[in-house]
């Protein structure tokens, strides 16, 4: 999740980045103090380029829905996340944008890539 504003140029910037999928936290967190200081993880990335970073196993977890008020993001984009609660895309003025990696609704729901790959769909 990108937390952005858009500033009086109309350029935006990345004021937080939080890793909220739970599947996703439950595979990497054997393997997190590893790539934890890897050059290209997300949170080596956030914080080399001065971004706030928050990682959470869960979407609904009240400490991040209050870390992004704080953030006051403009817009929120999402990727790969579970759906978010309403609580939590209501936050940015601008509203919430969720980018889906598959075609919908074709793949819809859990595990999108996979569907794709197995039913060798190009699109």
């Amino acid at each position: 999740m990108l937390a952005v504003n858009i500033g009086d140029d109309q350029r935006m910037s990345v004021v937080g980045i939080t890793m909220t999928n739970p599947v996703l936290y439950r595979l990497l967190q054997a393997g997190y103090r590893c790539m934890k200081n890897h050059p290209y993880s997300l949170e080596s990335v956030a914080r080399k380029n001065g971004v706030p970073y928050y990682r959470s196993d869960t979407i609904s977890n009240p400490r991040l829905e209050r870390w992004i008020r704080e953030l006051r993001p403009d817009i929120i984009v999402v990727y790969c996340v579970p759906i978010l609660r309403q609580n939590i895309f209501s936050i940015p003025p601008l509203g919430t944008v969720n980018l889906h990696p598959s075609l919908l609704p074709k793949y819809r729901g859990g595990h999108p890539l996979f569907w794709t790959a197995y039913n060798r769909d190009a699109e």
